[in-house]
């Protein structure tokens, strides 16, 4: 896992709980609301192009759009989506269990 930030936006960074190929995931504290949440980070590449770049940001900024246009009881809420010291996030409902993939391993197919 890489270092972590101590802070993002108004949220205190508690630990990484995870990452893929194009975002970082960590679980902070809200400390308005006192509630933790997970923020979901985009990964910076150097290696873009100014039109990947943008790119990238439009289509991390529908996802999260997109969740957060979502009401389930199923899904997890999007909170807030934001840009702090040049990092992209988004913060949403943190739940705590596993993941999908630790429910698939052990349940089979829902």
């Amino acid at each position: 896992m890489s270092d972590r930030p101590h802070k993002i936006g108004k949220y205190n960074v508690l630990s990484e709980i995870g990452q893929g190929a194009s975002a970082l995931v960590y679980v902070g504290e809200d400390p308005f609301n006192d509630r933790k949440v997970a923020i979901k980070v985009a990964k910076s590449d150097a290696d873009m192009s100014e039109e990947e770049a943008i790119r990238f940001e439009k289509l991390f900024l529908n996802e999260a759009s997109l969740a957060g246009k979502l009401n389930h009881p199923n899904i997890v809420s999007v909170y807030d989506v934001a840009q702090d010291s040049g990092l992209l996030y988004y913060a949403m409902e943190f739940v705590t269990g596993g993941t999908v993939e630790d429910a698939l391993n052990k349940s089979g197919p829902m």
